[in-house]
């Protein structure tokens, strides 16, 4: 017999509200990992995310704080790159915290450093296509927002935004029909869920993440012919 352990984070996304306890909760999930025991089991063991008050982290957290002083004090920040780099550095070290305020605190820096997207609410539908929209709207032709919520691009034709999977773009290259990728669909509001404020079944953190932290690619079109 072997017993593996491994320690992961999970995001439980649930269209008809929460669980009425964090036990059932853990009881559902327990339910649906040992739905085949024959191949192997699993023991659920709550763990607490880690702390600023214990282990290392504070220690990495105070670091940054005195580096991050000496960089504003020597007008290093006034460099855009290394003060997103400085920020991002923040982001992740609240994250591995566990602190809400300070994940809050970091992620609106980062958004304030890219003016196309400031004035967007990205917890919501409207905002987070719109900001999607203002990232790619001065970009030339050709070129698609990295969108690793959805596993695909994101790209903007004729003013209207399109996803793009990733498995329907190969050797950087997109079927088009008329300018128009043909594999692509048009995000719509239908899949995107208020209580959690992030497209379903998606994790809300990964979603602002494609929008604060966008990484661009280029790809080429292939046109159609008709016959």
């Amino acid at each position: 017999m072997n017993i593996t352990k491994v320690t992961v984070a999970m995001t439980v996304v649930r269209p008809n509200g929460p669980f009425k306890s964090e036990a059932s909760m853990l009881d559902w999930m327990s339910l649906c990992l040992n739905c085949n025991t024959n191949n192997a089991a699993v023991v659920l063991e709550k763990i607490s995310p880690p702390s600023m008050a214990g282990g290392g982290l504070w220690r990495i957290n105070d670091a940054f704080e005195s580096v991050n002083k000496l960089l504003d004090a020597s007008g290093a920040l006034d460099n855009a790159e290394l003060q997103f780099a400085v920020y991002v550095l923040r982001l992740t070290i609240a994250r591995a915290a566990g602190d809400t305020a300070r994940c809050e605190a970091a992620e609106k820096s980062l958004q304030e450093l890219s003016p196309a997207i400031t004035e967007f609410d990205l917890a919501t539908f409207d905002g987070w296509v719109g900001a999607a929209k203002a990232l790619l709207a001065d970009k030339p032709p050709g070129t698609a927002l990295d969108d690793s919520a959805f596993q695909g691009y994101l790209v903007l034709e004729q003013g209207t935004l399109y996803a793009i999977p990733k498995h329907a773009v190969e050797d950087n290259k997109v079927v088009t029909e008329w300018g128009v990728p043909v594999d692509a669909y048009v995000p719509d509001q239908s899949i995107w869920s208020d209580e959690h404020k992030a497209w379903e079944a998606h994790d809300p953190m990964t979603n602002r993440d494609v929008l604060l932290m966008p990484r661009f690619v280029k790809y080429e079109k292939s046109e159609l012919t008709s016959s």
